[in-house]
C-alpha cells in the first residue's frame, strides 16, 4: 500500500481497505465494520476488540495524529473527562503496542524491596517444600532477606527460579507513547470483575499496576494516563456502564491507592491517581473514529 500523508485524517476508504486485515486478526464480524453480539468463542477482548480496532487505527495512521486526541477525549471519570486537558506532545514516537506486540513493563524495584521486607502483608503463604526460599522470607530469615535485596538491586527482571521477585511484568492491552505522554489501556469485553489483586498482594488494582510500572520506566518525566476500554450495554452502547463507573471509583479510592502502591510516596500516589482517566466504551471509540457506527 503506498504511503500517505498522515497529517490528514484517514478517510472511510482507508478504513475499508483494512477490513481484510481486521477480519484476519480479529472477529470476522468486523469485516462489515460492525460489532455484533458475542457468541461462544468470540468473547476474548484482545481478539474481538483490541486487535481489530488498533489494527485499523495504526494501519491507517501509525503516527496517531488523526485519532489519538479522539481516543483521549473519551474516558469518563466521575462525570468529567480528564483526558481532554492532556497535551498530546505530538505524534507517537513508537509503534502502537498491542496484541502479539504487547509491551511488558517491569515491576518497580522499590515495590519488590517492599514485598520481601513485608511478608506479613503477603496474600499467599509459601509452601516450605515447594518454595523454600520464599518460605524463609516469610519466616523472617535475615540472611535470605539480605540475599533477596541484593538480587533485586542487580536486576528486577522476573524469570525461572527468581524466588526474590514477587511481581512479574505487567502487560497493558495497549501502550502508546508520544514525546510528552505515555498512555496505558486495559481492555475488557465480558471479563468481570476487574483484577484487583496479585498472587502476593491482596490489593493491587490492575490499572494502577500498569500506571505504576509506566511511572517507573518514565525516565524523562512524561505525563502518564491510563484507562479502561469496556463493552457498552445494548441500551446505551456509547455510555460507560454503571458497574464500570463504580470500578473506576474504587480504583482511585484511598484504599485502592494505598493498598496497590505501598512503596510510593504521598506525592507519587497522587500523581498515579491523577493519571487514571476513567473508562470509555469500545462502541464510543469505534463510532468516533470509523465511518460506520457499531451495532450490538
Amino acid at each position: 500500500m503506498p504511503s500517505r500523508d498522515t497529517s490528514d485524517p484517514p478517510s472511510g476508504r482507508d478504513f475499508r481497505r483494512r477490513r481484510k486485515t481486521i477480519a484476519a486478526r480479529g472477529d470476522p464480524s468486523w469485516e462489515t465494520g460492525r460489532m455484533t453480539e458475542h457468541t461462544p468463542g468470540s468473547v476474548n477482548s484482545m481478539r474481538t476488540r483490541v486487535a481489530p480496532i488498533f489494527v485499523a487505527l495504526s494501519g491507517c495512521d501509525p503516527t496517531g495524529a488523526s485519532w489519538l486526541r479522539t481516543l483521549l477525549d473519551l474516558p469518563e471519570r466521575g462525570g468529567s473527562f480528564p483526558g481532554r486537558d492532556l497535551p498530546l506532545g505530538g505524534a507517537l514516537v513508537e509503534p502502537t503496542a498491542f496484541g502479539e506486540d504487547e509491551r511488558g513493563l517491569l515491576p518497580p524495584r522499590e515495590l519488590l524491596r517492599w514485598l520481601v521486607r513485608n511478608p506479613d502483608c503477603w496474600k499467599t503463604e509459601p509452601d516450605a517444600a515447594e518454595d523454600s526460599r520464599r518460605r524463609a522470607l516469610w519466616e523472617g530469615d535475615p540472611a535470605t532477606l539480605g540475599e533477596a535485596l541484593t538480587r533485586i538491586d542487580e536486576s528486577p527482571k522476573p524469570g525461572r527460579g527468581t524466588w526474590w521477585i514477587l511481581e512479574g511484568r505487567t502487560w497493558p492491552d495497549v501502550y502508546l507513547e508520544t514525546a510528552d505522554l505515555i498512555v496505558v489501556i486495559e481492555g475488557k469485553r465480558t471479563e468481570w470483575p476487574p483484577t484487583t489483586s496479585t498472587t502476593w498482594m491482596p490489593v493491587r488494582h490492575q490499572l494502577l499496576r500498569h500506571i505504576d510500572a509506566a511511572f517507573e520506566a518514565n525516565a524523562r518525566g512524561k505525563r502518564l494516563a491510563g484507562f479502561f476500554l469496556v463493552e457498552g450495554e445494548a441500551s446505551a452502547p456509547d455510555g460507560v456502564p454503571d458497574r464500570w463507573k463504580k470500578a473506576v471509583e474504587e480504583c482511585v479510592s484511598d484504599a485502592a491507592i494505598e493498598g496497590s502502591l505501598p512503596h510510593r510516596t504521598g506525592s507519587e500516589r497522587e500523581a498515579i491517581r491523577e493519571a487514571v482517566l476513567g473508562a470509555a466504551t469500545w462502541q464510543a471509540l469505534w463510532s468516533a473514529v470509523a465511518p460506520f457506527p457499531p451495532t450490538q
